[in-house]
């Protein structure tokens, strides 16, 4: 992560708090709306509110189901 913060702190005029912010003590890691969600091993992708859009597991596409299985009806990353 070290790398992505430095590049926005240096090119993008990110805040230089960002290259003391470890993702690795949340469990996850946060990039363009991607998540790995350490806890159930999934990839999600996230909405602007936190609503989960897809999901994979490995190469596997997550049904509707999956998903729900995994983050409840309303679909919403308890992390967010």
């Amino acid at each position: 992560m070290t790398v992505f913060a430095r590049y926005f702190v240096e090119y993008k005029n990110y805040d230089k708090d960002l290259l003391t912010f470890d993702s690795c003590h949340m469990g996850f890691s946060v990039f363009k709306g991607l998540v790995v969600d350490l806890e159930d091993g999934n990839l999600i992708k996230l909405a602007e509110d936190g609503t989960i859009l897809r999901a994979t597991h490995g190469t596997n596409d997550l049904s509707t189901e999956e998903i729900i299985k995994h983050y409840g009806p309303k679909r919403e990353w308890k992390h967010f």
